[in-house]
């Protein structure tokens, strides 16, 4: 594998801050994944325990990253009511299958 493919998949987290910094959160979430789906390599990186670091992990750690460091404010305001029940159930649905088809809790997350 290609050092720059360490590099850009990697780099992309300081990036990411940068955005964050000269746009308001909502715009740099858009930013951020618009542009690392255009600028980021196709290839991605296999790691041992968790799923391979593609772009599309490398976009979605990097905003969730920002978005805890930086606007840490709204996930303290946050209060889950009834509405996010069907979320919740939503997200759990891969897990359950993956459990019930044999396949194991690390194919379910």
């Amino acid at each position: 594998m290609s050092p720059l493919v360490y590099l850009a998949l990697f780099g992309w987290i300081p990036v990411t801050f940068q955005i964050f910094q000269r746009f308001p959160a909502t715009k740099a979430v858009a930013f951020s994944f618009v542009f690392g789906m255009l600028f980021l390599p196709q290839s991605g990186i296999a790691l041992p325990v968790i799923p391979d670091y593609s772009k599309i992990a490398a976009t979605s750690y990097a905003v969730l990253l920002v978005t805890c460091v930086r606007e840490s404010a709204r996930f303290n305001r946050f209060q889950p009511g009834w509405v996010d029940v069907p979320i919740a159930v939503w997200c759990l649905c891969p897990f359950v299958t993956s459990i019930t088809n044999g396949l194991g809790p690390y194919d379910g997350l």
